[in-house]
């Protein structure tokens, strides 16, 4: 008979598929993978071989992949990416909740407007979540307060997701842009008032949500300086601002 933590030291240098169908021997088995120590454990280990998880969009879908994060590889052996999966989607977030240790998918669709025959403007409608998972994956509808836009770049921090977007709620034909941020563990949202005129790029600058424009808002060879401004109070909305001259 081999002990219990010897097959639990056996089980942790498993590669993922096998987990996958060893889950489905028994149910003593099952309780094992499902353990957060041996996720906790087994994620120490892969960590000596990391991967890269990662989605793009296309078609109306949008598809994951995993590849190898390494960076001694000699040219003769170029490195594959592994296709996992797809599902149809309108315009979709990808994000990581570190609390529950989840990757989580916010998608939403849209309605558009049309003023006097002509399109016009264009707001969310449905909002939904999908966490993957094993098995059968579901979507979860999730309620909006503010009708939306996206429109810039996107960026995670801690588990929060931020983008900018335009503010559908008071006019068809003008609207204020909006930092949305949305918590994937709470599976929230919430909204952040910027000053105007916006036409910032979101970064993570340790830890906090930032954003940098040039002083002609837009990077080019007559550039002169960088412009951060830093989200240091995201309650009170207090942002502090600082300049580096470009050489």
């Amino acid at each position: 008979t081999i002990p219990d933590d010897l097959v639990f030291e056996i089980l942790l240098r498993l590669p993922c598929k096998s987990i996958a169908r060893c889950r489905c021997l028994s149910k003593l088995w099952a309780s094992i993978f499902d353990s957060q120590d041996f996720t906790d454990r087994y994620l120490t280990i892969s960590s000596a071989r990391p991967q890269l998880l990662f989605a793009f969009q296309e078609y109306g879908k949008v598809f994951f992949f995993s590849t190898p994060q390494n960076h001694e590889h000699d040219n003769s052996s170029p490195i594959t990416a592994s296709y996992h999966m797809s599902f149809p989607v309108s315009q979709a977030f990808f994000g990581y909740d570190p609390v529950e240790k989840q990757f989580k998918v916010l998608s939403m669709t849209f309605a558009t407007g049309v003023i006097n025959g002509v399109i016009d403007y264009t707001i969310s409608t449905d909002h939904q979540v999908l966490t993957l998972q094993a098995g059968k994956l579901s979507w979860r509808m999730i309620e909006c307060s503010i009708p939306h836009y996206p429109r810039c770049n996107s960026v995670c921090i801690n588990g929060v997701l931020y983008y900018i977007a335009e503010n559908g709620a008071f006019s068809p034909t003008y609207r204020d842009m909006i930092i949305v941020s949305f918590d994937f563990r709470s599976e929230k949202f919430s909204f952040i008032e910027v000053a105007k005129p916006f036409f910032h790029s979101l970064i993570n600058f340790n830890g906090k949500l930032a954003s940098v424009t040039s002083d002609s808002n837009y990077f080019d060879r007559a550039s002169t300086c960088l412009n951060l401004r830093v989200l240091d109070d995201i309650e009170k909305n207090e942002w502090s601002k600082h300049v580096y001259k470009l050489p």
